[in-house]
């Protein structure tokens, strides 16, 4: 089962206010839902909003868009277009080391910040070539051919995209940046846990650690404890570790999974969600594999996610969806 996270916010937002602290067992909108709700493969329904949803099988890419235009797709690139307009996603799959990544605008005088947008949740600047009538939403391309896959700014796992509108018109209007801009928010990954709308935690608590500059989002009845080693959040049921500097003494029973989603952005990176199974029942969960270290700022962390029921080992099982995800996708310095 794959989450739609960023997407479906009137939805979710209405049962995370409803629930309250049950909100930890709120089951999430899968794709498998989305396809059924929108009638994904016919593209012929649209939602309340006038969008329809479109997923992108080679990349696992998705987003909704206006039911008036029209998707395409080519090697290395997915354009949505009407009449004289186009938005465009260039993508290519490499290892980290074989694509050239930049993130400063090349020529300030050619490419002004217009604003910005929520992109998988952050806020990412928007430029503006005036002499193409091009919006940029990751950084402006710097090669001579505007089309060049040889340089793509912006990188989740291996997949690395760049992310523009571009007209014909002499000016792009207020209302096709609407559009653009809201295109831009809904996209993700399938296999990918993004940071959530910030409309989606309204009530969230910020957390700002007194001895480093690590802060987070919390959900306001959970607690924070902070020890010598770790930071620990907890709803009585589930409790969520980070450990700064110390290391894992061991594994409990069981066998390591993919999860499911498979990754999780934190601190923009994609890292890898493990499972600790037994008995068809996820007992811990593992934010990249045991004992990995990630980096946040200038800190290395350990985080895992147990259960502190008191239960038997035996009758523990994680929900596949837990909201302590989405505090790791806040997690920053």
């Amino acid at each position: 089962m794959r989450l739609m996270v960023c997407v479906f916010v009137s939805v979710l937002s209405q049962l995370l206010t409803a629930c309250g602290q049950a909100d930890v067992r709120v089951r999430m909108m899968e794709p498998e839902q989305a396809t059924a709700l929108y009638q994904v493969q016919a593209s012929e329904t649209p939602d309340a909003k006038n969008q329809l949803y479109y997923e992108h099988t080679p990349t696992g890419i998705f987003f909704l868009y206006p039911s008036d235009w029209q998707i395409d797709e080519a090697r290395d690139r997915i354009s949505l277009y009407r009449d004289d307009v186009q938005f465009i996603v260039e993508y290519v799959r490499r290892i980290p080391d074989e694509v050239e990544i930049k993130s400063d605008v090349q020529s300030s005088e050619q490419h002004m910040q217009v604003g910005t947008v929520h992109l998988f949740g952050q806020s990412q600047p928007v430029y503006l070539d005036e002499s193409r009538q091009r919006l940029h939403y990751t950084s402006p391309i710097a090669t001579d051919d505007s089309n060049s896959t040889t340089y793509i700014p912006f990188g989740v796992s291996n997949i690395y995209f760049s992310i523009y509108l571009e007209t014909e018109q002499s000016s792009i209007s207020e209302e096709l940046r609407q559009v653009s801009d809201t295109v831009v928010e809904s996209l993700s990954f399938t296999w990918l846990m993004t940071r959530p709308q910030p409309q989606q935690m309204l009530n969230w608590q910020l957390y700002q650690d007194d001895e480093t500059t690590l802060q987070f989002y919390h959900h306001p009845d959970w607690t924070v404890e902070r020890t010598s080693s770790a930071i620990h959040i907890s709803d009585n049921q589930m409790r969520l570790t980070l450990l700064l500097d110390d290391h894992l003494s061991g594994l409990p029973a069981g066998d390591l999974q993919k999860g499911d989603p498979s990754h999780i952005w934190i601190s923009e990176q994609a890292i890898a969600r493990v499972n600790l199974m037994l008995d068809d029942k996820i007992k811990a969960i593992y934010y990249g594999q045991p004992g990995m270290v990630f980096a946040v700022g200038d800190y290395q962390i350990i985080a895992l996610l147990e259960d502190v029921s008191r239960t038997t080992y035996d009758s523990i099982n994680l929900p596949t969806e837990t909201l302590f995800d989405w505090l790791l996708t806040t997690l920053e310095a």
